[in-house]
């Protein structure tokens, strides 16, 4: 996907979780899908690739 449509996407989901269409733990999962698309397409750069001496801050 390209991020057009990643960002059209998240929108969806925002509305979707506005209008309570959604939980706020399937809106949070599939924010963290998206973010995660659209960081890997602009930083080349997933979350797993992060050096193990950054600390991750877990939910």
């Amino acid at each position: 996907m390209n991020i057009p449509e990643l960002s059209r996407e998240l929108r969806e989901l925002s509305e979707a979780y506005s209008s309570q269409r959604i939980v706020l733990e399937e809106y949070r999962l599939k924010r963290k899908h998206l973010l995660d698309e659209i960081d890997q397409i602009l930083n080349n750069q997933s979350y797993e690739d992060f050096p193990p001496t950054i600390e991750r801050i877990e939910e």
